[in-house]
């Protein structure tokens, strides 16, 4: 099973990536445990669970995603990142 946890604020691309990559974890029996919007909701869903992987959104309004990256490497140093860069809506 794996544990994803997706870190991002932007409504559109947490849909595609619902759509697109957690049906087929599903699909393979996996789940994606958990969401945060915002990086004040990121460290407690480390201390409550293990995960496999994280996406992040490397632009997220409330922190510089570097330090985010950071605090992730805190409670779960293991943890593999994988950073997700959009370009701008227009």
């Amino acid at each position: 099973m794996i544990r994803l946890l997706l870190v991002g604020d932007n409504a559109i691309v947490a849909c595609e990536i619902e759509e697109n990559i957690c049906t087929d974890l599903k699909y393979h029996n996996n789940r994606v445990t958990d969401e945060a919007v915002n990086s004040a909701e990121v460290l407690p869903h480390l201390k409550e669970e293990n995960f496999d992987l994280s996406l992040l959104d490397m632009d997220m309004p409330d922190e510089i995603s570097t330090n985010l990256i950071k605090s992730i490497r805190t409670y779960s140093p293991a943890l593999p990142v994988v950073i997700l860069l959009m370009p701008d809506q227009e």
